[in-house]
């Protein structure tokens, strides 16, 4: 009957915690969505990740910009001076 105290009077403190205190409210929520979008999202960067295609990881206009500037990966179609990136 004890624990039950001690776990009912740190639920009361919390709840009295959060009542007193917005800012520590939204800091739960706000957290708890960072880790909810970090969870939805892993597997499709992983599944980018794991792509051996750039192409279907970076759109072609993207691959051109940074071919550009010169940095362009060295397995990409654009690396070389073909005229699409052009």
């Amino acid at each position: 009957m004890i624990a039950a105290d001690t776990a009912d009077s740190r639920l009361g403190r919390l709840r009295a915690a959060l009542a007193e205190s917005p800012p520590l409210l939204w800091s739960f929520v706000y957290f708890f969505c960072l880790l909810s979008g970090y969870y939805v999202l892993r597997p499709v960067r992983e599944a980018m990740a794991a792509s051996s295609d750039i192409e279907a990881v970076f759109p072609a206009a993207l691959i051109g910009f940074f071919a550009d500037r010169g940095v362009a990966p060295a397995n990409s179609p654009c690396s070389s001076s073909s005229p699409r990136c052009s």
